[in-house]
């Protein structure tokens, strides 16, 4: 961040007197973390999984095996109060999609459930014989104001 604040004032003094307009802003809001949630082995979660969760730490896609729905949800709702959990249907009927224009290989990313974060926790995927994943400050892709709020700054010269 010290790099990036350096060279916007080199530019920014570059541009002084242009009379220009400089917009700067990004795809999505941040939230802190304050507790990881890991899906390794000792998960109650874990076990019943077809394959890992993905593709976010705080809006993770879940691929339960038919056999262990019950177990799955017995062990997501000691969770509900941090996270959002729905059914596939649910979420995809849901007005959390953009309108109706629905991605052509959402099976292939949409699992049966979905865990989307509505408070400071994250999921964050553990394997058995690699190296431990890294841990982030601060993560996006939940339900919370500051991740759906975008910045937006305009610098007049």
């Amino acid at each position: 961040m010290t790099e990036f604040n350096l060279e916007l004032e080199k530019f920014l003094s570059k541009v002084k007197n242009t009379n220009s307009s400089l917009i700067i802003s990004a795809d999505h809001g941040l939230i802190d973390i304050k507790k990881y949630h890991q899906l390794d082995a000792d998960s109650p979660i874990y076990p019943n999984l077809i394959l890992p969760a993905f593709p976010e730490p705080r809006f993770v896609s879940f691929f339960v095996k038919q056999h262990k729905l019950k177990e799955f949800e017995e062990a997501v709702n000691a969770l509900d109060s941090e996270f959002l959990f729905m059914k596939r249907e649910q979420f995809l009927s849901s007005e959390l999609i953009a309108g109706n224009r629905i991605h052509s290989k959402i099976d292939d990313f949409v699992g049966n459930y979905v865990g989307i974060a509505t408070g400071t926790s994250a999921f964050k995927n553990v394997f058995p014989n690699f190296p431990k994943p890294p841990i982030f400050k601060a993560h996006h892709s939940g339900l919370t104001p500051d991740e759906m709020f975008v910045p937006l700054i305009k610098i007049d010269f």
